[in-house]
């Protein structure tokens, strides 16, 4: 956040993307962090679904963009 505030970057242009091994294990740590980005207007996305972790019943407990 630090570097978007100096550089004056326009939030709108960014998309963090999360690999499925990260939000399994804490999913509530997960989006709380996603709720963070999503009020500076950053947008979060999902990468590497179905590597081998996720299930439908996980996804739909991650509040992605």
């Amino acid at each position: 956040m630090g570097l978007i505030d100096k550089y004056h970057v326009d939030s709108k242009y960014i998309i963090f993307e999360i690999t499925e091994n990260t939000y399994i294990h804490n999913v509530e740590a997960v989006n709380r962090m996603i709720q963070t980005f999503h009020q500076r207007g950053i947008h979060i996305s999902m990468d590497d679904f179905d590597s081998g972790y996720s299930s439908l019943n996980t996804l739909k407990e991650i509040i992605f963009d």
